[in-house]
This record gives structure tokens, C-alpha cells and sequence, in this order.
């Protein structure tokens, strides 16, 4: 689970708790599921202390700009769009939620490919 912000503030901050919840709702297959934060906020400290488990990648800007562009999705600012994108161990974009999809849906759908999905 792939999340992008410019700046983690306080949307960035409770997006990152909904997909620890939809993590901890895996039981069994959280250690096939990682959660991924993109962004380019100086200071992730504090994002690290609260989700120890969780990827950051920290960037500039313009590494942030080129590789957002891969989680486009029709005109939609990835950095501004507030979705959770799925992709694969291989690196290819799964599937990708608007902010408004209900936590729910998303985890039909994880469970869905997990159990399909014999890489992972």
C-alpha cells in the first residue's frame, strides 16, 4: 500500500492511520502486505516514531515530481490526491483509491489479490 503527500500534515497523518488499521485487519497476511509513505517533508521523525513499520521515503521535491508521475491517474496530481495506490512485489500499479473509498472496499479487494496472487 503505497501512500503520496507533499507535506505529511494532519491528512497525510490520518490516511497513514487508516492503512494501519486495514494492515492490522490482515491477521495472517500482514507480513505479505507493506505500507509505503512518498513525501517530501524534512522532518519524518515523528511520522517514525508513530509508525515504526512503516516505509518513508524521503525525497526532494523534484524525485518526488518523477516518481509520483508512475501513480498517475487521469489528470490527478498524485501528490495532491489523497489515494492509496496497491502495487504489486513486481512493482507494477495494482489499483489506486480516491480518498472517499470507504476503508472496507479497499480491504475486500487486498484480501481478494492476496489470495489470488502467488507472488508476495
Amino acid at each position: 500500500m503505497i501512500y503520496i503527500a507533499e507535506a505529511c500534515a494532519e491528512t497525510c497523518m490520518e490516511k497513514l492511520s487508516e492503512m494501519r488499521r486495514l494492515h492490522v485487519s490482515l491477521y495472517k497476511d500482514i507480513p505479505r502486505v507493506q505500507r509505503v509513505l512518498i513525501t517530501n517533508t524534512q522532518d519524518t521523525a515523528e511520522i517514525k516514531k508513530s509508525y515504526p513499520d512503516l516505509i518513508v521515503i524521503n525525497q526532494p521535491q523534484a524525485n518526488i515530481n518523477d516518481l509520483a508521475v508512475q501513480f498517475k491517474v487521469g489528470a490527478e496530481n498524485p501528490a495532491l490526491s489523497s489515494r492509496i495506490y496497491l502495487a504489486d512485489p513486481l512493482g507494477f500499479l495494482m489499483m489506486s483509491y480516491p480518498s472517499n473509498t470507504p476503508l472496507v472496499n479497499v480491504r475486500k479487494d487486498v484480501v481478494r489479490l492476496l489470495k489470488y496472487s502467488w507472488a508476495g
